[in-house]
């Protein structure tokens, strides 16, 4: 399945995008849209939170899941201001 996004809603994302300045966002540098829509953020050295997730070497705690709830909440209310 290919969706291509309208090119406006992805500027729309951008103009977000360019405005978050958080230490519990990665930060965005710029993105382009051909050959197709690309998003060029700061390096995540453990790759992306699904891959987090997913990483079967990793040890989940509650503790540790805590402190993920509570980076999410923060990165969301970034969103909101």
């Amino acid at each position: 399945l290919n969706i291509t996004p309208d090119l406006e809603e992805f500027k729309k994302e951008l103009d977000i995008l360019c405005s978050i300045r958080s230490p519990n966002v990665v930060f965005f540098y710029g993105a382009c849209v051909h050959p197709e829509y690309c998003l060029v953020t700061e390096l995540m050295d453990r790759g992306s939170l699904k891959d987090v997730l997913c990483d079967t070497n990793y040890k989940f705690n509650w503790k540790r899941m805590l402190k993920f709830a509570i980076q999410s909440v923060q990165s969301l209310l970034c969103l909101h201001r």
